[in-house]
């Protein structure tokens, strides 16, 4: 017999409140679309109003501007990063693309993704090999950690100079061996892309203390943040290897003697004007989280399961 719920670590009926749409439905699509928390909806729209109203004026531009790097440090370190690390993207589908289309491919190269993959991850490797010749080789996501490590074992071949999978896979729910996983290709000398699509927001990232090479995640779905928002890790030992995949205003220096010198950190991947009233609001959304507290929230979601 499965033991009886304890009591929420947190007042379980002011987080309800949080959320009204639990009054109409019961909202099981966190995965897609993580509905955003009433009190950080308020902040998120008063950052985004500040931002439509005042154009490119320094109550405009510029404090949107400001607050969006405010939320790049809380972010950072609410995922064990630094600011150098992180690029802001709109969901983890262009982080995906950026490391298939930032890597200098050679001819013959492979790469080996996971047998659970969504839409975002596999679509982009699969048009990869059809314009290019790279391999894609697939490895079986297993019931226990020794089962998918073997299995990536077993897939593994030469050429293969990346490996790609979900941190939770969506189909399962599975979480991989990350740091096993990590250890494994950097024996290798392959590099390693993580999916944090259905793990951001669940249980606590350590990014660092992971050592993955590039992890690409979501700020809408488990963290239940701004639509359209999501962020680009890449390690900075790694930012080099990564060719911009979009370049324009934001990317990096320019003269007419050198051309476009890309920034020496992960904001090479950004460019051009977007809503950064909009990304501000993620400052506001990890207060809530930091309030409630990860670990609290695993447990609960936990006994749950």
């Amino acid at each position: 017999m499965p033991s009886a719920l304890t009591k929420p670590p947190y007042e379980l009926d002011a987080v309800r409140r949080e959320f009204p749409v639990v009054d109409e439905v019961v909202y099981l699509n966190t995965g897609t679309a993580g509905v955003c928390p009433l009190s950080v909806s308020e902040r998120l729209w008063e950052s985004m109003r500040a931002f439509e109203l005042g154009g490119e004026s320094p109550s405009g531009w510029g404090a949107a501007c400001q607050r969006m790097e405010e939320a790049r440090a809380r972010l950072a370190a609410y995922l064990g990063a630094t600011t150098e690390e992180i690029a802001f993207t709109r969901n983890a589908t262009d982080g995906v693309n950026l490391v298939v289309e930032g890597v200098q491919w050679r001819d013959g190269d492979e790469v080996l993704l996971s047998d659970q993959e969504h839409p975002s991850m596999l679509f982009p490797w699969t048009f990869l090999t059809q314009r290019r010749d790279v391999k894609l080789r697939r490895f079986t996501v297993g019931r226990t950690d020794e089962e998918t490590l073997k299995s990536v074992a077993d897939a593994w071949a030469p050429r293969i100079r990346l490996l790609a999978t979900s941190h939770v896979t969506s189909q399962t729910g599975i979480r991989v061996p990350t740091e096993r996983i990590v250890a494994f290709c950097r024996e290798r000398g392959a590099r390693v892309l993580f999916d944090g699509a259905q793990a951001v927001g669940q249980f606590p990232i350590d990014l660092n203390r992971l050592g993955v090479d590039f992890y690409t995640g979501n700020v809408h779905k488990w963290m239940h943040g701004p639509k359209g928002t999501g962020f680009f890790y890449v390690r900075r030992d790694r930012v080099e290897e990564l060719t911009p995949t979009w370049t324009g205003a934001g990317t990096g220096g320019f003269t007419d003697d050198d051309g476009l010198m890309p920034s020496p950190n992960a904001q090479r991947f950004e460019y051009g004007t977007r809503d950064f009233g909009r990304y501000g609001g993620i400052a506001a959304l990890i207060d809530w989280h930091e309030a409630l507290g990860i670990e609290a929230a695993q447990s609960w979601s936990r006994q749950l399961a």
